[in-house]
This record gives C-alpha cells, structure tokens and sequence, in this order.
C-alpha cells in the first residue's frame, strides 16, 4: 500500500511539474508575442515619419537667411513654420544671427517622407 501511495505522489509531483513547466512556456509565449505587436506597430509609427537629409548650398551675392529658409522650407516637413526652420538652419551651420556672406557655403535640412 505504502508502494502505491508512494507511486501516486511521484506521479503527482511530475504531473505538477509538467503543469508548472506548461504554465511557464504559455506566459513567456503571451510576453514575447505582445512585446512584438508592440514594436510593429512603434516600427509603424517611425515608418509614416520624415527622414531628415542635408544640402549645401552656395550663398550668392543678396541672398538673405530668410529668403533662402523659404525656398527651401517645405510645409509637410518637421518643423512646424518657417521661423523654426530659420533657427534648425542656424543650429546646423552654428550661426549665431542671420548673417551670411555670399561666397560661403550653408547646409540645409530637407524632409523626405518614408
């Protein structure tokens, strides 16, 4: 009889190990398959964003910071007016004001959607 009840307890040990193990793999599955629905839909959110690219541009004799920022500010871009992209202008080409000579080179930021 002890034999059986000793028999009846190992089994059931297994039988609670095989559930434990069971239980462990079908949440680290459920964790692992939200965790990748989460960054699809991040890599989406990224993928309908703009890419940033550089231009240099030769200033010509008259050219001002303004007019140049508007030939080359595009509305659908990150930044959200033309003042903001004045200042990412000067940002880049660590200027200090708005003044530039003609002759010298000035690098513009310019949007790509994805």
């Amino acid at each position: 009889m002890k034999n059986i009840k000793l028999k009846n307890m190992k089994h059931s040990n297994k039988f609670k190990l095989h559930i434990l193990i069971l239980s462990v793999i079908m949440i680290s599955s459920l964790v692992l398959g939200c965790n990748f629905i989460s960054s699809s839909s991040t890599m989406n959110k990224h993928s309908n964003s703009n890419r940033k690219y550089y231009t240099s541009i030769m200033i010509k004799n008259g050219d001002t910071l303004w007019a140049i920022a508007n030939n080359y500010y595009d509305y659908n871009n990150e930044v959200t007016n033309i003042n903001e992209y004045i200042k990412e202008i000067k940002l880049v080409n660590g200027l200090s004001d708005e003044h530039i000579n003609s002759g010298e080179y000035l690098t513009l930021p310019y949007y790509i959607k994805n």
